[in-house]
């Protein structure tokens, strides 16, 4: 009995050597794997960058051409104080509805903040997310620019217009004038010419998308169904302004940045047909290469799930028109900038913070949002016109006091349609800037791609399919960064950006 005992001893201490041995194998393989994997990651990663810093006439020794970059600032040094919007924007204090604005915002937004916790490390891990914390909403944005760009649209494009203005040096230049009202106290045109840079901006306020057939309709006092007239076009392209000693004649503006307005647009009248007669009139019309739509986000005027589909069936149709855009339009573009997933990634965080169990916005495919929105979305507060969405407009949820009326309100989110831009205009403006030089800026020779793989790995098939898969993917590098509560680098603060597709 005892040889047995000594057998049975050895054979249990080589079985467990055995699996020792086998662990130690599978982790040095895994190590491996996870290096080559890393590497592969590292070499995709320097393949996909759209993005670069632009160090004192750098542009000058390689030949690049830039005309347009950004700068992101450390807040402290140089502060977005909102010059041009009427009111007081988003602030703090007593507001009219019983609620207070308490400037609250979740510390993942925050340099510093985690953008992920454990519990969200999961199966629907964004490809491109990256782990960590920095800046998210806590940078202002700066913008250089010799491009004459037009934003149409409603009250939410002239906050956009109005926050980009003062980016692009407005007040610097005192080059900012009122064109028109669209109520009183109200912008309905605006133009900033020269911007910094020797560029153009201006502000088109409208209540459809531009369309031929709508010319000679109601064009002011947010009269529905988009209307407008030719004394709305002259201030633009038959402006002259100085800049740098000489006159500058604006004979074609460059850029039209439409945001789709549903609210002002029923759902069935948001059409792909819409939308391409838009981007090919502007480019008759205004004499326009590039149109950039805004995505539609969730707003108060989406109130049922079934009007939460729609939007987001819009939005797959503004994409799939922006992809396919070349097969019959050769000299102009259309991009997409992904407004509507910004507002989603504020939007669930501030749900996380105020106590929803949602995900992680960088921590899902964007089709998560489809599918957890209806959930929680439609809680909104008890009010008789245009009632906010909690997770949407609140710092805490409201009180038992409160009736569900009102709550403390944070600095995101307005009024459940308008953003606060003191935190979120700065990613709006880099997001345009980073989004325009996908087609306006070149590399110099030596710094230009003769190839090009797909993201599916695929070959294209002529040079025109090349650009366009290089612009593509600058899109997407734009959308991601700055469309998102994704952090920047902190070694881009004070920093000039520029971003290039290879065209």
């Amino acid at each position: 009995s005892s040889l047995a005992s000594k057998r049975r001893l050895l054979t249990r201490i080589f079985a467990f050597l055995a699996i020792v041995c086998f662990d130690i194998h599978n982790s040095i393989d895994s190590t491996a794997k996870s290096n080559r994997a890393a590497e592969a990651d590292r070499s995709r990663s320097s393949e996909k960058n759209h993005i670069h810093a632009i160090h004192n006439n750098d542009h000058q020794t390689t030949n690049d051409t830039i005309r347009i970059s950004f700068q992101l600032h450390d807040p402290s040094v140089v502060p977005f104080r909102n010059l041009f919007a009427p009111g007081d924007g988003c602030k703090r204090g007593s507001l009219n509805d019983g609620s207070v604005r308490t400037g609250d915002i979740p510390s993942s937004l925050l340099l510093g903040g985690g953008l992920l916790t454990k519990d969200h490390h999961d199966h629907h891990m964004h490809p491109n997310v990256q782990i960590g914390s920095g800046r998210v909403l806590d940078f202002t944005t700066t913008i250089t620019s010799n491009l004459k760009i037009l934003h149409m649209g409603d009250s939410v494009s002239i906050q956009i217009s109005e926050a980009m203005d003062e980016m692009m040096g407005a007040h610097e230049y005192q080059s900012r004038h009122q064109l028109w009202e669209a109520y009183p106290g109200a912008d309905g045109g605006t133009r900033v010419a020269p911007t910094r840079g020797g560029g153009l901006q201006g502000a088109w306020r409208i209540t459809a998308l531009l369309a031929k057939h709508a010319q000679g309709g109601p064009d002011t006092k947010n009269a529905p169904g988009g209307g407008w007239n030719y004394h709305q076009v002259f201030p633009f392209l038959r402006h002259v302004y100085e800049w740098e000693g000489r006159n500058v004649t604006v004979e074609k503006l460059d850029v039209v940045v439409f945001r789709v307005m549903h609210g002002w647009m029923k759902l069935h009248e948001i059409t792909r047909e819409r939308v391409v007669h838009a981007a090919e009139f502007a480019h008759t019309l205004l004499g326009a290469d590039t149109m950039v739509f805004l995505t539609v986000p969730f707003t108060n005027n989406v109130d049922t799930a079934v009007t939460l589909e729609g939007i987001n069936k819009i939005n797959d149709m503004i994409r799939d028109v922006a992809n396919n855009w070349h097969l019959d339009h050769e000299d102009t573009h259309v991009l997409v900038m992904e407004y509507g997933a910004y507002i989603n990634h504020v939007i669930w965080t501030n749900a996380r913070h105020i106590g929803y169990n949602v995900s992680a916005p960088l921590a899902v495919d964007p089709k998560v949002f489809e599918e957890e929105g209806p959930n929680f979305l439609f809680e909104r507060l008890k009010q008789t016109v245009w009632p906010p969405s909690i997770p949407m407009v609140c710092a805490k949820k409201p009180t038992s006091d409160s009736g569900g009326a009102y709550c403390d309100r944070n600095i995101l989110i307005r009024d459940g349609m308008h953003f606060c831009a003191e935190t979120l205009a700065a990613r709006i403006g880099a997001a345009v800037a980073c989004l325009l030089g996908c087609v306006y800026n070149r590399r110099g020779s030596s710094n230009t791609a003769t190839s090009f793989t797909s993201q599916e790995g695929q070959q294209p098939q002529s040079s025109l399919e090349i650009r366009t898969l290089k612009m593509r993917a600058c899109e997407r590098q734009c959308n991601e960064q700055f469309m998102s509560v994704m952090h920047v680098k902190e070694s881009w603060i004070n920093t000039t950006l520029a971003s290039f597709s290879g065209l």
